[in-house]
């Protein structure tokens, strides 16, 4: 699938949550002020207690959605790939759609530099792995638009770059 396609369709999928968002908020504004309404005539009262926020020793311990989707993606696609290839080699294997998806995921949620940073380094090691080079080429692809969107980064990736196996090189150099 292509970039455009998957935008497109990424971006029909949060109009479509908020819309049915939207609406069950609707839903529960009428229940709550049935609620409250109730509450009131029966004069009750219900006394809340918050939490205090989380100092910034626990916010800088915690994973960020980065390293959660990173810590999703497959370790073995290369064994996956294998098996789905004998099973029918005409078809493109399922590890390689499904990885390739995660792959644009990852992408996607990168909204700040440690963020673009995280991404990169997994990009990166998944460019020099000995995984398929089909998902080699979408790492490849991946870190060189956090370089060009990060500027940082752009050091990493010409080191990278000349790292880089000249399969890869050969698919990308037409982009």
């Amino acid at each position: 699938m292509s970039r455009d396609f998957k935008s497109f369709l990424f971006i029909g999928l949060v109009l479509l949550s908020t819309l049915l968002l939207i609406k069950g908020n609707d839903q529960n504004a009428t229940e709550t002020v049935k609620t409250v309404d109730e509450e009131v005539t029966e004069e009750k009262t219900q006394t809340t207690t918050l939490s205090p926020p989380p100092s910034e020793e626990e916010i800088t311990k915690l994973p960020s959605k980065i390293q959660d989707k990173i810590s999703q993606f497959p370790q073995n696609l290369s064994t996956e790939y294998q098996k789905s290839i004998a099973k029918d080699p005409h078809q493109t294997p399922q590890a390689v759609l499904q990885g390739a998806l995660q792959l644009g995921e990852i992408f996607n949620l990168v909204k700040t530099e440690k963020e673009a940073q995280e991404a990169f380094d997994f990009f990166a090691k998944c460019v020099a792995s000995e995984s398929v080079v089909a998902l080699q080429t979408a790492c490849f692809r991946h870190a060189r638009e956090l370089a060009k969107n990060h500027n940082s980064l752009k050091e990493d990736f010409l080191s990278l770059e000349q790292k880089t196996s000249t399969n890869v090189l050969k698919i990308v150099r037409f982009d």
